[in-house]
């Protein structure tokens, strides 16, 4: 009986090798549990939790707590490693990001003492998932590149093309707007290496960056060719939904949007409810109805969006739906509490490194008559700089005919002595620039930040 069991277990393990996850549950429901050894049961544990995962079921806190419990001891220190990296994957589906990211990092260092480098290549992919939705974009940069190396070092050229496309993605949230198409443009002669998923994904996401630089007829060229791949994709077609919406948004035509969004919802609350994907599209959605003065409709679906994106700790989503909710508030004549949402949602979004993001915030907060003219100067100066690096069209021309009105800020005088203030003298571009920056935010009261070490001149910066 129980050489008949091991050979099921067998046969299901190397189903969930060649990714038959339904055809690897299949055999497991049909294994008399109470009739296997302790190794058994433990090993039975791991590949139930394994296919559930796959799956999209969260259900398997009993099954990793035996697994984690019997390879503890030293009985098989890879499948340890795999019940450490299962482990942390349902941590962060469950929104334990910090508790998913520890046990990742045990994970990958127990793949790598058993020189294990698939495990190592999921362990890091995994890990920079946790960092995309914790706002550590840097960091899951760097854990791609490396995983991206492990993939080319075992001669996984596919995988290492997927794992370079999702770098791009992680460029893209970071405002790395020219970096990110560089990194997609190189990746075209290769994309046909890879399967329909990766296909669809790849189009998909790389429409995006064309679209936030103003090419939204190029960004909906590129996204339709996702289509052809998504008929047996559901959350695939779902995030293709989105991302539709999202260049719909950006073309400032919030009925196609909400059309496009609504189709990707549809998809995604059938898939996982609770997911990002949902808190993503109702944000979006929230967008769009702000657009077409649908206030009520707004609020609610930005609050839904909202709760799911606090459970699951997605700063970027955080920041965003404050960033709607300041607009709302704004909308009901609630001055203090939309000043109060366009504030918390800046500094998040400058926290978590979201350059694009954090400049169109400043740009929405210069724009709404909530601050004083000092702030709305500063806030346009600095959207500027930054959509001025990465050359971003549209909202060149919306702030440049914006600060025609502004008039140009006067240096304050030191209040204590009334002595002029100090002279400083540079050929060098870079410290012209700091003086423009200081110039340009002199006459607000927001808080700067001088960084450096001793010597440089940050209090005679200061003091300018």
């Amino acid at each position: 009986m129980d050489k008949t069991l091991g050979k099921c277990l067998h046969i299901a393990g190397e189903l969930l090798r060649q990714r038959k996850f339904d055809d690897a549950l299949k055999i497991l429901v049909t294994v008399s549990v109470g009739l296997l050894s302790p190794a058994q049961k433990a090993l039975y544990s791991l590949l139930l939790a394994d296919a559930r995962l796959n799956k999209g079921y969260t259900d398997v806190d009993k099954s990793l707590e035996l697994a984690l419990a019997y390879y503890s001891a030293g009985a098989d220190n890879l499948k340890y490693a795999l019940a450490m990296y299962l482990h942390g994957w349902h941590l962060q589906s469950l929104g334990n990001l910090p508790a998913a990211k520890e046990a990742l990092m045990g994970a990958y260092l127990n793949f790598k003492r058993c020189n294990d480098s698939t495990g190592q290549a999921l362990a890091l992919c995994r890990l920079s998932s946790v960092q995309v939705h914790v706002g550590d974009f840097q960091g899951a940069i760097t854990h791609l590149k490396r995983c991206c190396e492990v993939y080319q070092s075992i001669g996984e050229e596919k995988a290492a093309i997927a794992m370079s496309s999702n770098a791009a993605t992680i460029y893209v949230s970071v405002g790395n707007i020219r970096e990110a198409i560089s990194q997609y443009e190189s990746l075209a002669p290769a994309i046909c290496k890879v399967g329909s998923k990766d296909i669809a994904i790849y189009f998909t996401v790389s429409a995006i960056p064309h679209a936030l630089l103003g090419d939204t007829r190029k960004a909906e060229d590129i996204i339709s060719k996702a289509l052809p791949y998504l008929d047996t994709l559901p959350r695939d077609r779902a995030i293709y939904y989105e991302y539709l919406g999202t260049i719909h948004l950006l073309e400032e035509d919030y009925a196609a949007a909400e059309k496009a969004l609504l189709q990707g919802l549809g998809i995604s609350l059938d898939i996982a409810p609770e997911s990002a994907l949902v808190s993503q599209i109702k944000r979006r959605l929230g967008d769009a109805c702000l657009g077409l003065g649908r206030l009520d409709s707004a609020k609610r679906y930005t609050e839904e969006g909202l709760a799911v994106a606090e459970k699951l700790n997605e700063r970027a989503e955080i920041a965003a739906c404050w960033r709607i909710l300041a607009q709302l508030e704004h909308h009901y004549g609630h001055v203090e509490k939309a000043r109060d949402w366009f504030d918390r949602a800046i500094d998040l979004f400058n926290r978590i490194g979201s350059m694009y993001e954090l400049a169109a915030t400043r740009y929405m907060a210069a724009t709404s008559g909530l601050f004083g003219e000092g702030g709305r100067q500063a806030l346009l100066y600095l959207a500027r700089e930054y959509f001025e690096k990465e050359a971003v069209r549209p909202y060149l021309e919306k702030i440049d005919r914006e600060m025609k009105t502004v008039a140009e800020p006067e240096i304050p005088r030191p209040k204590t002595d009334g002595s002029e203030p100090p002279l400083v003298i540079t050929v060098n571009p870079a410290m012209a620039k700091n003086l423009e920056t200081a110039r340009n935010i002199a006459s607000s009261d927001m808080a700067i930040l001088l960084t450096g070490p001793s010597g440089v001149g940050k209090d005679l910066l200061a003091k300018y």
